[in-house]
């Protein structure tokens, strides 16, 4: 059954079997199966059962963001540039001074400050003068298609959660990526 099932699912329906105690796991020397419950395994174990994965900022690897010159990524949970319709998680470098034309998603976009100062605002025209400034632990939510623009103080880290397909419009120009 399990075998046609979306990853996300697949790891859900395994972590609430782990947690409903039904997780069979070999125990020492007995060489047979038998229930084992969550909060019974190591930390090892339970990351290995429910599909978690944990990262620390010296484990990203930042690479050069496409069409955003100076701008580094880091992929943190899926593939944002692979066109599916699976959850992605991902962080954005920018330099100090760094200015974010107007550009749009077909879904809903879930933005995180990590570190700096981001000041971000909503059209097609970028105007300094409409943005809110978001410091480090502020939240936004952007809608479908909803023009954003942005400027950076110093340099400021943001992650970007959210579900593909992944693909960022520029508005105004004529091709995107």
């Amino acid at each position: 059954m399990l075998s046609r099932t979306p990853n996300h699912l697949r790891w859900t329906l395994l972590g609430l079997v782990a947690v409903a105690g039904l997780l069979p796991t070999t125990l020492a020397g007995q060489g047979r199966k038998s229930p084992i419950r969550l909060v019974d395994m190591t930390d090892a174990q339970r990351s290995e059962a429910i599909g978690q994965y944990v990262f620390s900022p010296t484990d990203l690897s930042w690479l050069e963001a496409p069409s955003m010159p100076g701008v580094k990524l880091a992929y943190i949970v899926g593939d944002a540039n692979g066109g599916g319709e699976g959850e992605y998680t991902y962080r954005l470098k920018f330099p100090a001074g760094y200015e974010l034309r107007p550009n749009t998603f077909p879904k809903h976009r879930f933005v995180t400050v990590i570190q700096g100062t981001a000041h971000m605002g909503f059209g097609e025209r970028a105007n300094r003068a409409a943005t809110t400034t978001l410091g480090a632990g502020s939240y936004l939510m952007i809608p479908p298609r909803t023009p954003v623009f942005g400027w950076t103080d110093g340099e400021t880290i943001i992650q970007v959660h959210g579900k593909g397909p992944y693909k960022m419009n520029w508005v105004g120009k004529a091709t995107n990526d």
